[in-house]
């Protein structure tokens, strides 16, 4: 079900209405408010019947000047709670099933002589009507710094009033996709202001019911102001859901006995293979146990709640012990359903303390919220909202980055890189790998970080240890001895994380790579061993990543440097500073690059052959609304690859090499 919200500027102008019957045609919206209206009602009620509402009332404009419209389509019935020239409270009832919610239009008061009073009156808005409750409108205020550009500067210690109005009623403000400023004088040049007046907010109960909820900031046209469109029960499609092992389920008894029943089966494969066997139907027998199991705790809770008034209400003989075994139920459903939503809320400070299952459970709501994506501006600048050309535009991205250049001659660039890697280390990097070197990786990876495509977390590894453990050694055996990963073991999701607040376009989104456990295992091996002698082949210029030191080091150095050259004005020899950013530094590095890199420093090829089978085994899967497709990656090294930063030490050693070669 969608609304339409917009400070039209003045609805009697003929550009302003060809927008307006635009917007309908193009959304249909079930509830519109419009304010600034600036029109007589008589007007208005004919405008709202050519445009095919039912019904609406209106707020008198004052002279020239405001004036509020809201129009409703026969779907719901609206109760008006009250009404004034800056808002209008209603509580809707959808028809279709007798649901009720409650809506509050706002056109925030534009002179400042009246904003104190009006929000100190809405400071109690809330009341005592606890229902799905959505506030949206034209504020005339803003909240954050980056909410505003141009004009007068960030005045921190103003009073916020939208602000306190927010905290003041509990609410959350919707993630807004579309332009990222909702109003602009539209002066040119330097008179040029922007701000973000115009937005929607909810309670938890709204998100509760519909954790869809999204929000579009159209372009602004006829008005100085965006339209908004609000879709609170959006057509989104999710994938066929995805495995995911649950932390809560490993404290269970019954959890132990189905992983070794499925490691148990007889398999005719080894290796590798064997360990995708056996993983996968664990995971499938674990999915069918936790239908059965864990359907719904709410549901259950609810249901020991009954039974346990009946029983402290009875008498009756072994009542005081059932008593204690519903309790006993009630607390260990509870600690099972904070567990699953404190997972899903990747809340990492808070480690213990009262139960903080609704905390947990927003805190999902809200995170899926802002990483959804429903609308994703082209290269083109042309708005995508539907999910196949979404896709088709992230993938086209990704695939770009990670399209190789083709193979090139590498000797001017590696003139530089010395033989320094002598046969102790060679032999050490080597050697067959051990049991306790595949332990010791496993168990020093965080066992709460999100799953790769296979669905199991370190939580898994960690607790049936002395259940896989065999199969693991036998992966990370066949591993050493081909040098090859297998295709499964290797694929990995890429997420994609917002770096601003509203994301228009596919490079405003931080891929973050989820790999499987099992294979970061292999990897985390590697980078073990490679680690212990890193302070002895990479220089002391750098010093991130190197045991034993600290990238601290080099902030220091750099303050010094400047420091240096603001003091020094004069003289004969001229110095300068130059910072350099690498721009998806990981993602552009060419695999026969590294590889010539490590060969040019004295690597044995076996070493060699092991880490480049890590780096080239990878097929990525952009992860978009909780669906995935898989593609080929042709360059780069993956930024959640335990050994990634390792293999980047090197090449910026060969940067730093040239640098000083030419000095």
């Amino acid at each position: 079900m969608i609304q339409l919200c917009w400070n039209c500027h003045g609805l009697g102008r003929p550009m302003t209405q060809q927008a307006r019957l635009e917007l309908t045609r193009r959304f249909r919206p079930t509830i519109v408010f419009l304010s600034e209206t600036r029109m007589k009602d008589k007007e208005i009620k004919k405008l709202r019947k050519k445009y095919k509402f039912c019904q609406g009332i209106t707020v008198k404009p004052i002279k020239t000047a405001g004036g509020l419209a809201l129009w409703w389509d026969h779907t719901v019935s609206i109760q008006i709670l009250s009404k004034s020239k800056f808002l209008i409270d209603k509580v809707v009832k959808f028809n279709a099933d007798d649901s009720l919610v409650r809506f509050s239009w706002f056109y925030g008061p534009p002179v400042q002589r009246d904003r104190t009073a009006f929000w100190n009156r809405c400071a109690s808005l809330a009341g005592s009507l606890d229902l799905p409750w959505l506030c949206a409108g034209d504020f005339n205020e803003f909240l954050w710094r980056h909410e505003k550009e141009g004009g007068n500067p960030w005045n921190s210690g103003k009073r916020r009033l939208l602000r306190e109005f927010l905290d003041a009623n509990d609410l959350i403000e919707l993630s807004s996709k579309g332009q990222n400023f909702t109003w602009s004088n539209n002066w040119s040049n330097d008179g040029l202001i922007k701000i973000k007046l115009d937005r929607g907010m909810v309670n938890t109960k709204w998100l509760e019911r519909w954790p869809e909820s999204s929000v579009f900031n159209s372009p602004c046209l006829a008005s100085d102001h965006c339209p908004l469109i609000f879709d609170y029960d959006p057509p989104f499609s999710r994938g066929p859901k995805l495995f995911k092992s649950e932390s809560m389920w490993v404290d269970d008894p019954e959890c132990k006995e189905i992983v070794e029943t499925s490691w148990a089966i007889d398999s005719e494969v080894v290796g590798a293979v064997q360990w995708a066997t056996k993983s996968k139907t664990c995971g499938k027998m674990l999915s069918k146990w936790s239908k059965r199991k864990f359907s719904n705790s709410r549901i259950a809770i609810d249901k020991h709640m009954v039974e346990l008034k009946v029983v402290q209400d009875s008498n009756a003989e072994g009542a005081r012990c059932r008593e204690s075994f519903l309790i006993g139920e009630i607390d260990d459903l509870w600690k099972k359903e904070e567990k699953f939503w404190t997972q899903r809320s990747r809340i990492n400070w808070l480690k213990a303390g009262d139960s903080n299952t609704k905390f947990f459970h927003m805190t999902t709501i809200l995170r899926r919220q802002r990483n959804r994506v429903l609308k994703l501006k082209s290269s083109n600048n042309i708005w995508l909202d539907r999910e196949i050309t979404i896709r088709s535009e992230m993938e086209g991205y990704f695939k770009d980055i990670f399209r190789s250049s083709g193979e090139r001659e590498w000797n001017e660039a590696l003139s530089a890189v010395q033989h320094v890697i002598g046969p102790d280390i060679n032999s050490s990097l080597t050697r067959p790998f051990s049991m306790e070197e595949v332990k010791n990786a496993a168990f020093q990876m965080g066992a709460d970080k999100a799953p790769g495509p296979d669905g199991f977390n370190g939580i898994f590894f960690h607790k049936f240890w002395s259940i896989i453990n065999e199969t693991l050694a036998g992966t990370t055996t066949d591993f050493y001895e081909t040098a090859q990963v297998l295709a499964e073991l290797y694929r990995t999701n890429l997420l994609l994380i917002p770096k601003v607040p509203s994301p228009e376009k596919v490079d405003q989104f931080r891929p973050i790579s989820l790999c499987n456990f099992s294979y970061k295992i292999l990897s985390k091996m590697l980078a073990n061993r490679l680690k212990e002698f890193l302070p002895n082949i990479i220089s002391p210029f750098q010093c991130a990543f190197v045991p034993g030191r600290q990238i601290q080091d080099n902030i220091l150095v750099a303050h010094e440097a400047f420091h240096y050259l603001k003091l020094r004005k004069t003289g004969d020899i001229h110095e300068l500073a130059l910072k350099l950013d690498m721009s998806k530094a990981y993602d552009k590095v060419e695999w026969d690059f590294l590889e010539d890199v490590l060969l040019r420093m004295g690597f044995d090829m076996i070493f060699v052959n092991l880490i480049m089978a890590c780096v080239k085994s990878v097929s990525f899967a952009v992860t978009l609304n909780g669906k995935v497709r898989l593609f080929q990656s042709l360059k780069g090294v993956e930024s959640g690859d335990p050994i990634s930063p390792y293999l980047f030490l090197f090449i910026c050693e060969v940067f730093s090499l040239l640098i000083r070669k030419v000095m």
